[in-house]
């Protein structure tokens, strides 16, 4: 993804469209998957499955490995 000047987006991203998070790998922008720490908290991120879209960060919810993530996703 790029943003209006052609630049790489990385970090988070929240999708106006329908209110998600993703997180852009700062190296490449690549959206990321399964468990990630970043800053110091662990997030997931979907994998596409579940009736979530790729690389959705679960928040407020039980990710599929059973844990509990509050609504901020850590």
């Amino acid at each position: 993804m790029f943003d209006a000047n052609g630049y790489l987006k990385t970090g988070w991203l929240l999708d106006p469209s329908d209110g998600n998070w993703y997180y852009l790998d700062p190296e490449n922008g690549s959206i990321l998957t399964d468990w990630h720490e970043i800053n110091g908290k662990w997030y997931c991120f979907s994998w596409g499955v579940y009736g979530k879209k790729f690389g959705v960060m679960y928040c407020d919810e039980r990710t599929p490995d059973g844990y509990t993530v509050d609504a901020s996703g850590a």
